[in-house]
């Protein structure tokens, strides 16, 4: 077992899919996006600033229409 691989073996390893990834790994995946396909990810709790919070909401709204309600 490689450090990266510490859960449980289990024969349903293939019906459970891969792991949450960790917030680096998601950094790091939304860089990668970026560099590779000039996509920006951004999380709106890390943006300080209200108005560029807002912006982004906007345009993300515009995009791809209001946030459904988690259930």
């Amino acid at each position: 077992m490689n450090t990266k691989d510490k859960g449980i073996r289990t024969s349903l390893q293939g019906w459970l899919g891969a792991t949450p990834s960790s917030s680096e790994d998601l950094k790091a995946m939304r860089a990668a996006v970026w560099h590779k396909q000039e996509i920006v990810v951004v999380p709106l709790q890390d943006v300080r600033d209200n108005e560029t919070r807002n912006l982004l909401r906007a345009v993300a709204e515009k995009l791809y229409g209001h946030r459904r309600a988690e259930t």
